[in-house]
């Protein structure tokens, strides 16, 4: 009967040690740092037996044989260690926004020019305006608490504005107010006396100033998927002038916010888009420096310093 040796016994000590460590894991029942520090434990039950055996290499290969043979024990358990701890939970995907609003503009016909007295979305048509409709389409959703800012893009020198803007469809809990101070707060008149001072909203020799607007805001509390808002635009036509001998306007800046959640946190999705027309008011290709120059411009977004 062969005798157990102090070694193997340990050994087998060990190995059980290992299969009950394992047992328990896989049972739930014991995690975390404490289960690690015993199977390294269950582990180093294994190393005497390791020396024991390289007693039997040549004395040339005894401390190869020893090292090797601990480091197949210290692998084997290394290679437990990591099947056993759990895999730390990876935080949820961010949350994909899927609704969007969807802006896109048309200038429409106006030779022959409206009738005198034209009232549009309740807005009286003044003449040597431009009829521009701005449509707002919700996408793959409903889109809630949304804003857009309308801004005309204007680079040729001349006092261009949005003189009004309002909703021609009839969906509720919209809002349009203009942004910002108006580009023009008064103007100054030379007569036969001198010059004159006549501030926006005064009445003067020709008439009423009215304050008008480049930049406008509309919030919409709630559009459906699938639904469409229209909304009318009276603005400046420019007059025949150098460089821009045109009596098109140039192009609408678009900014839409939307409120999103990411990771749990309540967060904007923001939207930048540049509409530019040609001499016919027909939409065409922006260039990748009218891009750089209208977003430096006009872009709501802050950028680094």
């Amino acid at each position: 009967m062969h005798k157990i040796t102090f070694e193997v016994g340990l050994a087998i000590g060990g190995m059980a040690s290992t299969i009950v460590l394992l047992v328990l894991d896989k049972a739930g029942k014991l995690k975390g740092p404490v289960l690690l520090v015993l199977l390294a434990v269950a582990g180093a039950m294994f190393v005497p037996l390791a020396l024991k055996c390289s007693d039997n290499f040549p004395d040339t290969w005894k401390v190869w044989g020893r090292t090797a043979l601990v480091g197949i024990v210290g692998l084997v358990f290394w290679g437990l260690g990591i099947w056993i701890t759990p895999t730390p939970p990876q935080p949820p995907p961010p949350k994909i926004l899927t609704a969007v609003l969807e802006p896109s503009y048309k200038v429409m016909p106006s030779d022959p020019p409206y009738a005198k007295g034209t009232t549009i979305a309740g807005v009286k048509f003044e003449p040597r305006m431009l009829d521009v409709r701005l449509f707002l389409r919700a996408e793959h959703g409903t889109v809630k608490n949304s804003d857009v800012f309308v801004r005309l893009v204007n680079m040729s020198g001349q006092m261009l504005t949005i003189d009004a803007l309002a909703q021609v469809t009839q969906i509720p809990r919209v809002t349009i107010l203009p942004v910002g101070t108006p580009p023009v707060l008064s103007i100054t008149a030379i007569g036969p006396d001198g010059p004159t001072t006549i501030p926006m909203g005064a009445t003067g020799p020709f008439g009423t100033l009215t304050t008008k607007y480049a930049l406008w805001r509309i919030h919409a509390d709630e559009i459906l998927d699938g639904s469409q808002l229209e909304f009318f635009l009276m603005v400046s036509r420019p007059y025949v002038n150098k460089p821009y001998r045109t009596r098109m306007i140039q192009g609408f800046f678009t900014t839409v916010v939307m409120p999103t959640e990411i990771d749990g946190k309540p967060k904007h999705h923001i939207q930048e888009q540049v509409l530019m027309f040609d001499d016919r008011g027909q939409n065409r290709e922006v260039t990748s420096e009218e891009l750089e120059n209208i977003g430096s411009r006009y872009s709501l977004i802050r950028k680094p310093s």
